[in-house]
């Protein structure tokens, strides 16, 4: 019997299900007894730092466009985990330049290193990432324009840690900025939202018009009784945006062209039930959408905050921006920003 055979067969059928135990390179294995000495007290906190932020750093990157071609002359800015007390509790920054093919190299120490690209003419992007948020950059893998990556877990779990490959660099998006047009913005808080489901109309023209309005609409239980006495108040609430005489999506990309199709009267932006274990009063992130009216008209807009209590009361609020293009034959959207 071929027994090199089936143990190859065995380890490609269980990569193939993912199922392949994580194997810790040497110097994980130092990171991970390193760990269990300051959990066992064995070492104090001061020297446990101290080994730990001397972690080498060696980063393979790349800065790209949206499309994924090379970006030359970026600016690329580094802020490694450093003895944050002797630093006045700031992390230092580092700067290079992305050069041929949009390729740059750092080498550095830290637990962890903080990295951001830019240029003049683009603005930051944002890539979606498959993975959980603890799960490690992978080496070739396409991020936004700016991440965190993990060398040293302080936990113990090295399996969060990223292993670089110069062949295969991080590739950091930047996305450059189109044809600019006349857009009206608005921004604000928008503390007039009521609890009952009535809706709440704000126009995204601003203060030049009052033709195109969407409607936030909050549901609350806020007065429901405490099941028991001494517990945190919990409630089921729950955000929904409706669109006045058109429809909306949500803005899954970065894009900045509102599309031709896949609009709906109204979205749920936000549920919130009673027991929900990670239960909160405010969004549990930004939200972003597109919107598109019946004569033509197309906006789009971004909820950066949002919730039930403000100051310890009870007083539903969004905080929004928007960007509308009164142009109804352009679905052009872009922003210097």
């Amino acid at each position: 019997m071929n027994y090199t055979y089936i143990a190859l067969a065995l380890l490609a059928a269980l990569t193939s299900f993912g199922q392949v135990p994580y194997r810790p390179t040497e110097e994980e294995k130092e990171q991970i007894e390193l760990v269990r000495e300051i959990k066992e007290q064995r070492i104090d906190h001061a020297s446990f730092l101290a080994r730990a932020f001397k972690t080498k750093i060696l980063f393979y990157g790349q800065v790209v466009d949206h499309a994924g071609m090379p970006v030359e002359g970026a600016l690329v800015t580094y802020s490694p985990s450093a003895d944050l007390g002797a630093l006045d509790g700031r992390k230092a920054k580092y700067k290079l330049t992305s050069g041929k093919d949009g390729l740059f190299k750092i080498m550095t120490n830290g637990t962890d290193m903080y990295v951001s690209v830019e240029k003049e003419g683009y603005r930051r992007a944002t890539v979606p990432r498959s993975d959980d948020v603890g799960e490690a950059i992978q080496a070739g893998e396409r991020v936004g324009s700016q991440m965190k990556i993990q060398y040293f877990d302080m936990f113990g779990k090295p399996e969060r840690n990223h292993h670089p490959e110069e062949k295969r660099p991080v590739q950091f998006t930047i996305r450059k900025i189109g044809e600019l047009e006349q857009l009206k913005h608005l921004s604000g808080r928008f503390r007039g939202v009521k609890p009952d489901g009535s809706p709440y109309r704000i126009s995204l023209d601003g203060e030049d018009g009052m033709d195109h309005f969407i409607e936030i609409i909050c549901r609350s239980e806020y007065d429901r009784p405490v099941s028991l006495p001494g517990t945190p108040r919990r409630y089921d609430w729950s955000f929904e945006v409706k669109v006045d005489k058109g429809g909306i999506q949500e803005l899954k990309d970065d894009g900045f062209e509102a599309p031709k199709e896949g609009y709906v009267p109204s979205l749920l932006m936000v549920k919130m039930p009673a027991d929900e274990p990670r239960w909160h009063y405010r969004f549990p992130g930004d939200k972003y959408y597109y919107v598109r009216f019946d004569d033509g008209v197309c906006a789009r807009f971004r909820v950066t905050q949002g919730g039930v209590v403000v100051n310890a009361k009870h007083e539903p609020y969004v905080i929004l921006k928007s960007w509308l293009n009164p142009n109804p034959k352009s679905r052009n959207l872009e922003t210097p920003e």
